[in-house]
């Protein structure tokens, strides 16, 4: 038994995890990544391209072109995260749940309704979220627009000296995009504010039950460690998905 179980341990830490993870950072980082940004770019090019003449007469040129690059980028960001990160965490709830069942049947339920909890707070922040980000997106990319529009045709600015015009138009957009930073701020501080409680509480939750189970004879203090370092490991990643799917 020695021989067959021993030398895997050192072997698998050497070789096969780190080949498994290097595998999984080159294929979201080389084959998801610099691919995906270029083919949703050029399609959006491609299609703003064949709009009429009267598309680009009624907006910024710079704004059109940063709304391209946002949404190639935006794109891109949530494929490559959902392999990166969702994936990684729903891997983590579900194999914490499986071994808390194992060892601690009360303590799995717990989990599995704090998961609950968590999935509701999630549906009700994110959709205000993306509201409130599509809205600073749009006074962002008006920024742009204003800006780049006014270099552009500095020419024409200096020529007519409409100099104080462009300032004004400048800084009402600016004005703009402020309120809708600062209103997007509020709902994202609230979101996770609220994740950081459900973080808070799953370990009170976790170590709690399986203390109580302990003092009835029901558990061990290996339970007590195994639940205090999955409630731990859970709690801590909260603020690193929360982070993620607010981006």
């Amino acid at each position: 038994e020695i021989y067959t179980t021993e030398p895997l341990f050192p072997y698998t830490t050497l070789f096969r995890s780190p080949a498994a993870f290097g595998l999984f950072a080159a294929t979201n980082s080389i084959a998801v990544g610099p691919n995906l940004t270029p083919l949703v770019l050029s399609r959006l090019h491609r299609w703003t391209m064949g709009q009429a003449v009267t598309f680009f007469d009624n907006d910024f040129a710079g704004r059109i072109a940063q709304k391209q690059m946002q949404t190639a980028r935006a794109i891109t960001d949530i494929a490559t995260e959902v392999i990166n990160t969702v994936f990684f965490a729903l891997a983590t709830l579900i194999g914490s749940a499986i071994f808390l069942f194992s060892i601690d049947r009360w303590g799995a339920l717990l989990l599995t309704l704090w998961i609950g909890g968590y999935a509701l707070a999630i549906r009700y922040f994110l959709p205000r979220v993306r509201a409130n980000a599509a809205e600073r997106a749009g006074t962002r990319a008006m920024v742009t627009g204003q800006v780049v529009d006014t270099i552009t045709n500095i020419k024409t600015v200096k020529l007519f000296a409409h100099t104080d015009h462009e300032d004004r138009a400048a800084l009402s957009a600016m004005a703009h995009f402020r309120r809708r930073s600062v209103e997007f701020g509020v709902i994202s501080a609230w979101f996770r504010l609220t994740l950081m409680t459900l973080a808070g509480i799953l370990p009170v939750f976790l170590v709690g039950t399986t203390l109580y189970l302990w003092t009835k004879g029901a558990a061990s203090a290996g339970d007590i460690a195994a639940s205090g370092s999955i409630a731990i490991r859970i709690a801590q990643m909260t603020g690193w998905v929360s982070f993620t799917l607010m981006t």
